[in-house]
């Protein structure tokens, strides 16, 4: 999912440009990838979900609304009471 995501990411930064197709192919697949296991999300670590998270806002944050949803939801359920994230 991060490495998908961080692709992405950087094609669409080097273009400047969220139709580049690089980055539209990793959006794609970044959200088809969440579909498919939004409920086993739990085994992707913290920086996989931040640079999806990162991603999807930035290249198609109203499109992907569902997509950033969920891993939001999975982001929050890791929070520990602190405030803070670890392992």
């Amino acid at each position: 999912l991060g490495g998908k995501a961080l692709i992405g990411l950087a094609c669409y930064k080097a273009t400047n440009n969220a139709d580049d197709p690089v980055a539209q192919k990793q959006l794609k697949a970044v959200v088809e990838q969440i579909a498919a296991t939004q409920t086993t999300l739990n085994t992707h670590n913290n920086y996989s979900v931040g640079i999806a998270i990162i991603f999807l806002a930035t290249v198609d944050p109203q499109g992907s609304r569902e997509s950033l949803s969920i891993l939001l939801a999975e982001l929050l359920k890791r929070q520990k009471g602190h405030g803070g994230w670890g392992y």
